[in-house]
């Protein structure tokens, strides 16, 4: 919270937001980042039990 009220950076960002160097997150669609160190990729079809993440490598 610091750091997005410091610098001006949304709380909730696109994965690319935080990992610009990794092409991939250019195309995720549904999830994103809550803050630096939570990833959150909801279950949004009824019934599912399963999702596919994708998890971008840390590069810090």
């Amino acid at each position: 919270m610091k750091r997005c009220y410091k610098k001006g950076i949304p709380l909730m960002r696109p994965l690319f937001f935080d990992f610009p160097s990794d092409e991939n997150t250019y195309y995720v669609e549904d999830e994103f980042m809550f803050g630096s160190d939570i990833l959150v990729a909801p279950v949004c079809e009824e019934g599912a039990e399963s999702k596919k993440v994708y998890l971008p490598k840390r590069t810090r």
